[in-house]
């Protein structure tokens, strides 16, 4: 059994909020001590001499945390220090520090204006805005590295979090119901595109109480960056500590029950048509398509072809969005109702985003 891309051929990981699960998770991933070496350093080496040459020709006020950012500032700010000159740095820092090829298309730096704006997605927010000065200090930090890592590949989000789609859980608990008093299982669940993991916590806990066990169910989560998988697996938000109270508040009870049994994370892109040799009774594909990063219609032809392939017959996909609501209009809910039966699905009703099941 194996949900994983070829690239990442020993990435899955099991719930376990123990400090020495996420240790062994995090060396898996990550490279520990310092990453500087030569040519990172003459990179900021020369993206400190372009800070300076902004400092001594900008009037004040110069970049602080909180500081609130102005047209002027963001002129200013890529005229002498030009996002192009700093983000392949950024980049490369992100290669030294991972075990794997990171997922950089989705980095918060990508839909930025400059780097002040950029500055503003760290997690802490850095005490200086010389570029130089922060990559050298997070290449020489594990621990502040792990911190930046997250909070740049699994960035805060307005939304995120439990709950976000009460709709649809109650769509999947009348669908489970019905499922179970027909005899079928064991069950296979999926999660695509899981991100942190919320709702596969969530649907192992509906199993639970519908008295489905880890013995006739299991629940993959899926995601294309890895890290997000440590995050899911050991409810890990280092740049977000409220956030992870949270979590491991709500997660904990679900494992002393034995949800977690269930539950498996590993790495996976739903564009790759060899991410997954597995069938599924449901599919949940929830917050990518209509997002910015999945919103073209020949893209989304593509991914819904892929999971209508792995879904056994009368099996049921589910797909919504709570993030992205201006992208959404671009693929509006007819034109993905019309996507869906082109992949040999038949369209639902489903107050919570779109239904569908294989004949």
């Amino acid at each position: 059994m194996s949900v994983m891309t070829n690239q990442y051929p020993d990435l899955e990981f099991h719930p376990d909020l123990s400090d020495s699960a996420l240790k062994l998770s995090l060396h898996r991933v990550l490279h520990s001590g310092s990453i500087m070496n030569s040519a990172l350093e003459r990179s900021c080496q020369r993206l400190s001499a372009r800070y300076r040459l902004l400092c001594s020709n900008c009037p004040e006020p110069l970049w602080t945390p909180w500081l609130q950012i102005t047209p002027e500032l963001r002129r200013q700010s890529e005229f002498y220090l030009p996002l192009a000159a700093i983000i392949p740095v950024i980049r490369r820092l992100i290669r030294l520090s991972c075990r794997y090829e990171p997922f950089l298309t989705a980095l918060p730096h990508s839909f930025n204006l400059s780097w002040y704006d950029v500055l503003s997605s760290f997690h802490p927010l850095p005490a200086s805005a010389d570029p130089g000065e922060l990559i050298r200090n997070i290449a020489a930090d594990e621990s502040l590295r792990q911190t930046v890592l997250c909070s740049l590949l699994n960035p805060v989000r307005y939304g995120g979090g439990f709950g976000r789609y009460c709709g649809q859980m109650e769509f999947i608990a009348a669908w489970l119901k019905e499922r179970l008093s027909s005899g079928d299982s064991p069950l296979q669940l999926l999660d695509a595109a899981c991100g942190s993991g919320e709702q596969c916590y969530e649907l192992s806990s509906l199993l639970q109480k519908s008295g489905v066990n880890g013995e006739r169910a299991i629940i993959h989560g899926v995601t294309v960056e890895p890290l997000e998988l440590v995050t899911a697996a050991h409810g890990w938000f280092p740049h977000d500590k409220e956030r992870q109270a949270d979590f491991q508040r709500k997660v904990k009870p679900l494992l002393a029950k034995g949800c977690g049994r269930m539950i498996r994370f590993a790495a996976g892109d739903v564009e790759d048509p060899e991410w997954s040799g597995e069938s599924y009774d449901l599919i949940v594909c929830n917050g990518l398509i209509g997002g910015p990063m999945l919103h073209e219609k020949k893209r989304i032809e593509h991914v819904l072809f892929s999971l209508a392939n792995r879904l056994k017959k009368k099996g049921l996909l589910l797909l919504s969005d709570r993030f992205h609501d201006g992208w959404r209009r671009k693929t509006p809910h007819a034109a993905l109702a019309d996507l869906l039966v082109n992949a040999g699905l038949v369209s639902i009703e489903c107050k919570d985003g779109q239904a569908a099941v294989k004949p």
